[in-house]
C-alpha cells in the first residue's frame, strides 16, 4: 500500500480530492479504504498536520468507527488533553467503543477508578474487547468475582488470551473452580500467552 507523501502542507482541495478518490474507488474493498484513510491520517498526525489528519480519520470512520478513537488520541497526546477528552466523548456519542475504552484509560491513569469503570462499561457494551477485559480487571481487583468473570468471558469470546489467563488465575486463586481455571489457562497457553505457560508450569503442568 502506498501512502500519500507528506512533504509540505497538503491543500484542503488536494485532501478532498484524495479522500473522494479512495471512497469512489470500486476496486478497493471497504477494509482497504479504511486502511488507506486511517494510515494516511496517522502519517499526517505524526508530521503535525492535525486538521488534515482529522479529515482522513473522519473519512476512515465511515468504514470503521474506531477511527474516532484515533482522533481522540491525536488531540489528547499531540494538541491538548481537554480537547482530546471532548473528541473521545464525541466518538462515543457516534457509537465508537474504542473512544470509550480510551477515555476509560485516561481516568484509569488519573487514578479515578469509578470514572474509568463507567467509561470501560460504555465501551464494553459497544463490544470493545479491550474495555471488556479492563472492566474484568477492575472487578477482579475489587474481588467482585461474579462481575469479573462475566466481563472476562465476553472478552474471551473475542479470543482475548489475556482474559483467558486472568480468569483462569482468578478461578484457581479464589478457590472458585480449579478445574475450570486450568481449562482457561490451557486455552491461553495454546494461543502462546507466556504468562499462562509460566503459571501452568508453576502448578506442575507440562
Amino acid at each position: 500500500m502506498i501512502l500519500i507523501c507528506c512533504k509540505g502542507k497538503m491543500s484542503p482541495e488536494k485532501i478532498d480530492r484524495d479522500i473522494n478518490r479512495i471512497i469512489m474507488d470500486t476496486k478497493r474493498t471497504n477494509e482497504d479504504k479504511y486502511i488507506y484513510l486511517w494510515s494516511t491520517g496517522l502519517t499526517l498526525a505524526e508530521s503535525g498536520e492535525i486538521e488534515s489528519a482529522e479529515k482522513y480519520y473522519l473519512a476512515a470512520a465511515k468504514y470503521n468507527k474506531e477511527a474516532y478513537g484515533s482522533i481522540g488520541n491525536m488531540y489528547y497526546f499531540r494538541v491538548d488533553k481537554e480537547i482530546g477528552i471532548k473528541k473521545f466523548e464525541e466518538g462515543y456519542a457516534k457509537g465508537d467503543g474504542e473512544s470509550a475504552f480510551q477515555l476509560g484509560g485516561v481516568y484509569d491513569q488519573k487514578g479515578d477508578v469509578q470514572k474509568a469503570k463507567e467509561w470501560y462499561l460504555k465501551g464494553a457494551k459497544l463490544g470493545n474487547v479491550k474495555a471488556q477485559f479492563n472492566l474484568g480487571v477492575i472487578y477482579d481487583e475489587e474481588k467482585n468475582n461474579e462481575e469479573a468473570k462475566k466481563w472476562y468471558i465476553k472478552a474471551i469470546k473475542k479470543d482475548s488470551e489475556m482474559a483467558m489467563y486472568n480468569l483462569g488465575k482468578m478461578l484457581i486463586e479464589e478457590n472458585i473452580d480449579k478445574k475450570e481455571g486450568k481449562k482457561y489457562l490451557e486455552m491461553s497457553a495454546k494461543r502462546g500467552y507466556e504468562n499462562a505457560k509460566k503459571y501452568l508450569n508453576m502448578l506442575g503442568e507440562d
